[in-house]
């Protein structure tokens, strides 16, 4: 009888499907596998209402004060106890000299250190020259606040104006006004 003929042994592969998509049939070097970035979410624990994480203060600078004054840890310590690492700080020049985002690098006890986020001059306001134009001062009065004030005679002629800029703006109209 004879004998059925024997096959060669077919090599291992995997059984295909009809989805399965087909290889292209050129001769190709493999190309490099992508570097996929992994994504890490924001654990709750660092999600928190901007109240409860850090603060925004806003605070207003006395006339004259320069961008070296604001990193300068003697102008916060009086507000120091307010002040935690990470606040921001939005600080304007009462004159509307110019404006500023700071942000809280480093607290201990009274030492605080902040950075400068962004800086904006406003105006360019010269109070040497602005101060001594007249025989009339500008001056900061306490509870009477900015006063144009006589130098003769040491009297104030308009008080409780709303910051330098507008003392200045008053006196240069009385100084109009009367002709001098």
């Amino acid at each position: 009888m004879a004998q059925p003929e024997e096959k060669a042994p077919e090599a291992a592969t995997p059984a295909k499907t009809e989805n399965e998509p087909k290889a292209p049939e050129t001769s190709k070097a493999p190309e490099k596998a992508e570097v996929v970035h992994i994504v890490t979410p924001v654990l709750s624990k660092y999600f928190q209402l901007q109240q409860s994480a850090f603060n925004i203060h806003s605070a207003i600078l006395p006339a004259g004060t320069t961008k070296n004054d604001i990193t300068n840890p003697r102008l916060w310590n009086h507000v120091g106890t307010k002040i935690k690492l990470h606040d921001e700080i939005r600080v304007m020049e009462e004159n509307g000299a110019f404006m500023a985002r700071l942000l809280v690098t480093f607290k201990h006890s009274l030492d605080h250190r902040v950075k400068i986020l962004e800086y904006y001059e406003l105006e360019e306001i010269d109070y040497e020259e602005a101060a001594g134009l007249s025989d009339y001062l500008i001056k900061n009065r306490g509870a009477v606040g900015w006063c144009v004030v006589d130098k003769a005679t040491g009297k104030n002629l308009y008080t409780n104006l709303e910051s330098q800029a507008a003392a200045l703006t008053r006196r240069d109209e009385h100084v109009a006004a009367i002709g001098k």
